[in-house]
């Protein structure tokens, strides 16, 4: 892209990245017949359907199924996010406000890697999908008793019914629940498995972003006006913020891609679907990122080498992302 400014490059990075994710996700639905047997999808609704009784198992289906419905809401919201950021991009303008767009891009990724982990045990997978409808009606119950009555009105009361109702019909089906404590239930139970109602994303970046996750400490920094944060991005009355133009658009850009890659290959585990082709092009485009960030030629390691990083894994250099190593075991 030759004469483009650092914002419109970047524009154009993401553009790319919202397509190649939207195809490989709509050609995984579309193949998730292939890999039903071996998908993390495939092998929960096996367990159900194992379960001696039926109408737990009814039950238990009737919420996986309606998981999608959650699912579809976060890929949504993934893709309004990266939109919104790519036309800030394109705007050339309010650099500032990517780093808020991209916690949230950030977060609905890990809140589907979590919930739809395929590498954890089926009945550990069913309670994640049940603590977070439960934490969505736990969590409308309190935000509506923030809100004065006026705007509320008489919702307030059915919403705080349907709470109690899903915690009754939870238990209805042998689901154990932690006691509630100032409105909130800190945990739920089933066969053997406990899981935290509360998602915990910091926790989740560490997991599943791994050597990525400094993006997420990036975000939270700049969404919530972190002292920190901020002189890195803006000027003060005599001090000169600390990055360049490149950086303040490139940093979240690499986010959104370190993101894209992560979301694709949770999807391919759950779908039972390979996205390799999609993850190799978004990593493709990680490269070119940094080879036009440096003026160099792009750096010749491999996706998988890449992600053979371990979590601790810190750059020798100070750059934008890590690609200036040699192997993954360089630790120097």
């Amino acid at each position: 892209m030759t004469g483009a400014t650092p914002a419109t490059y970047c524009a154009r990075l993401i553009e790319r990245t919202r397509e190649g994710v939207a195809a490989a996700i709509g050609e995984a639905i579309d193949r998730r017949e292939e890999g039903e047997d071996s998908s993390g999808r495939g092998r929960l609704i096996q367990w159900i359907a194992s379960l001696e009784d039926t109408d737990t198992a009814s039950f238990l289906r009737f919420m996986a199924d309606e998981s999608l419905e959650d699912s579809t809401r976060l890929l949504t919201t993934i893709d309004e996010h990266a939109h919104a950021m790519q036309l800030v991009m394109a705007a050339d303008t309010a650099p500032t406000s990517l780093v808020t767009l991209q916690r949230a891009v950030i977060e609905a990724v890990l809140t589907l890697c979590y919930v739809h982990d395929a590498d954890v045990a089926p009945g550990r997978a069913m309670l994640r999908i049940l603590a977070r409808q439960l934490d969505a009606f736990e969590g409308s119950e309190k935000n509506a008793a923030a809100f004065p009555r006026s705007v509320v009105g008489e919702r307030a009361a059915e919403i705080s019914e349907g709470a109690a109702g899903f915690r009754q019909m939870l238990a209805k089906y042998s689901i154990e629940l932690a006691p509630l404590s100032k409105g909130s239930t800190g945990w739920i139970s089933y066969a053997g498995h406990r899981e935290s109602v509360q998602f915990n994303a910091t926790d989740a970046a560490r997991r599943y972003l791994g050597a990525d996750a400094h993006h997420w400490n990036i975000g939270s920094g700049g969404t919530h006006s972190k002292a920190w944060f901020l002189p890195s991005v803006l000027n003060g009355l005599t001090d000169v913020m600390l990055s360049t133009r490149m950086e303040q658009f490139g940093g979240p850009t690499f986010a959104v891609l370190a993101s894209a890659r992560v979301l694709l290959r949770g999807f391919a585990a759950h779908m039972g679907v390979p996205t390799t082709r999609a993850r190799e092009a978004v990593f493709a485009r990680e490269k070119a990122l940094m080879s036009h960030i440096r003026s160099e030629a792009p750096s010749p390691i491999s996706l998988v080498e890449f992600e053979a990083r371990p979590a601790d894994w810190t750059p020798t250099e100070k750059n934008l992302s890590a690609f200036y190593r040699r192997h993954p075991s360089d630790r120097r």
